[in-house]
C-alpha cells in the first residue's frame, strides 16, 4: 500500500492474546487503535471507505463479510454465506471446489462505490450491497436476504451486530464457470459498470497417480471477465478468449484500468501466463456483447519454458513440491517454470506492471516483473537496468520487442535469500514502485 498521509508510525507490535479470554489484550499492542476478531482464516484485503471497514473472511465454515466501524473496530452488520452445493467429482475426478471453499470463505477485496460494496463470494457469486446494511431499509431488487444468508457466526460477535442488504446477486455458475480451489477477484467498477474476473480454472491434483496433468479445464467455453452493470447487476458483457487452452491452474488476478490515448483499457492477469488489455465499455448495452480485445502478451520469460522431455503442463504439474515425482529440486527458490498470474496489473504513465509467481504452497519458484507499454502490450529492448548484488533479484531488459526505452522485467536471480516468487500487487508512488 502507498499513501500521502503523515505522521503514520514506523511499527506496530500486534500484541498477545489475552489469558483469560476475549480477544488480544490492547496493553499489549504498540500503534494498535482496535483489534477485531475474524474468522478462521481471512485472506481479503480490508477496504476502507465512509468511516467503514469491509473485509471477507471464513468462519464455521461459511464465507463471512464483514463491516466494522472505522473509529472503534465495532462490528455493524454482517453478510455470511452458505456453502454452495457442488459436485465432488467432474470428469471422474475430485473437484476441489467442493472442499476449499468452507476453509477459505470469502477471499474477495470488497470495492465500495458511494453507498454500495461488491464483493465475489466463496459460492462463485457477485454480490452488491447496501453499506449501511438493512438499517435504512431493505433496497434494490433482492428481497430474500433471510432465505439466502445462513445463521450469523458466534466466531465474529455477529449477535450484537446487524445484517446484509443484499441489493443484487449475480451468480457465475450459471455462466459454466467452474472455479480452481475458490473465487477471489476485487471487482473493478468503472463508469456504470463492474468488471469481475471469473476464477474459471482446472484443478491439478498433487497426488502423482491422478496424472492431472492430462486434466482438461471442466468449463473450457466460460467466460474470464464479465461486466455487470452496476445498478442491476444485469450481465452487460464477456470476453472471449480461449484462456482456457493454455490454463496451468487458477484464474486468480483482479482487474485494472487505465486511460492509453484516447481509448480506455482494462488489464488482467490470464491463469495462462499472459497479460491481457480490452477495451472498455463507452456505454451500457442494450443486450450481452463481446469485449473486444487490445492485445496480450505472455508474461512468462523464455528460460522458463525449457522443460527436457515434458511438456508444459506436466512440467508445471510436476514443479509441485507434494508430489512423489517432483522435479522442484531443493524448493529453495530457484525452480524456473511457468506460472500463471496471480497478481493484479498496476497502470501507470501509460506502462503496465505485472508480476507473475509460482503458488508457494506448491513450490517455490522464480517470478518476473515486467513494465509493459499500456497501448501495445510490447516489452523493451533487451537491457540491463540495474542490479543489486546478494538482493535476490535483478532488473533487466526483455526480450527484443517493440524499442522503448522505459521497458524492463524483475526477475528473481536463484540467489539464496529468493522468497517464493511475486505474488502481491504493486502500487506507484513517486516514481518507485
Amino acid at each position: 500500500m502507498v499513501s500521502e498521509e503523515k505522521g503514520l508510525p514506523e511499527s506496530f507490535a500486534p500484541g498477545e492474546k489475552n489469558p483469560k479470554g476475549g480477544g488480544i489484550d490492547l496493553a499489549t499492542t504498540k500503534n494498535v487503535k482496535w483489534v477485531a476478531k475474524l474468522g478462521t482464516m481471512s485472506c481479503s484485503t480490508p477496504a476502507v471507505a465512509g468511516g467503514k471497514v469491509f473485509i471477507g473472511t471464513a468462519s464455521e465454515g461459511q464465507g463471512v463479510l464483514l463491516c466494522l466501524d472505522e473509529q472503534t473496530g465495532k462490528l455493524l452488520w454482517q453478510l455470511t454465506c452458505p456453502p454452495r452445493d457442488v459436485p465432488k467429482v467432474i470428469d471422474g475426478r475430485k473437484f476441489w471446489f467442493s472442499v476449499f471453499p468452507p476453509t477459505l470463505g470469502i477471499c474477495s477485496s470488497p470495492a465500495v462505490d458511494g453507498d454500495r460494496v461488491y464483493v465475489v463470494t466463496q459460492r462463485c457469486e457477485v454480490l452488491c450491497l447496501d453499506v449501511n446494511g438493512l438499517t435504512n431499509g431493505n433496497d434494490g431488487p433482492f428481497q430474500d436476504e433471510k432465505h439466502y444468508a445462513s445463521k450469523p457466526s458466534k466466531e465474529t460477535g455477529a449477535s450484537e451486530a446487524g445484517e446484509a442488504d443484499v441489493l443484487w446477486l449475480f451468480d457465475m455458475w450459471d455462466l459454466g464457470v467452474r472455479p480452481a480451489d475458490a473465487c477471489n477477484c476485487s471487482v473493478l467498477v468503472h463508469g456504470d459498470m463492474v468488471y469481475v474476473c471469473t476464477s474459471n480454472g482446472v484443478d491439478r491434483d498433487a497426488d502423482a497417480s491422478k496424472r492431472d496433468e492430462f486434466r482438461k479445464p471442466p468449463a473450457p467455453l466460460a467466460p474470464n471477465l464479465i461486466v455487470l452493470q452496476k445498478k442491476t447487476g444485469r450481465l452487460v458483457a464477456t470476453d472471449e478468449e480461449p484462456i482456457a487452452a493454455g490454463m496451468l491452474h487458477g484464474q486468480w488476478s483482479s482487474p485494472s484500468l487505465g486511460r492509453v490515448g484516447d481509448k480506455t483499457l482494462v488489464f488482467l492477469g490470464g491463469g495462462d501466463g499472459a497479460c491481457y488489455a480490452w477495451e472498455a465499455l463507452s456505454s451500457v448495452p442494450e443486450k450481452p456483447v463481446k469485449l473486444k480485445k487490445a492485445w496480450s502478451l505472455d508474461c512468462n520469460p523464455p528460460e522458463y519454458k525449457v522443460f527436457g522431455d515434458l511438456d508444459l503442463i506436466t512440467h508445471y504439474s510436476r514443479g509441485d513440491r507434494r508430489r512423489k515425482d517432483t522435479i522442484i529440486g531443493k524448493n529453495d527458490g530457484t525452480f524456473a517454470g511457468m506460472s500463471e498470474i496471480i497478481a493484479t496489473p498496476v497502470f501507470h504513465n501509460d506502462r503496465v506492471y505485472v508480476a507473475i509467481g509460482r503458488d508457494p504452497e506448491h513450490g517455490r519458484g522464480r517470478g518476473a516483473l515486467w513494465c509493459l507499454d499500456a497501448g501495445e502490450g510490447a516489452r523493451g529492448p533487451s537491457r540491463a537496468v540495474s542490479a543489486r548484488k546478494g538482493s535476490g533479484f535483478r532488473v533487466q531488459g526483455s526480450e527484443p520487442g517493440r524499442v522503448g526505452p522505459e521497458g524492463f522485467r524483475v526477475q528473481g536471480s536463484g540467489a539464496k535469500n529468493e522468497g517464493s516468487g511475486i505474488r502481491g500487487q504493486g502500487a506507484m508512488a513517486l516514481k518507485r514502485l
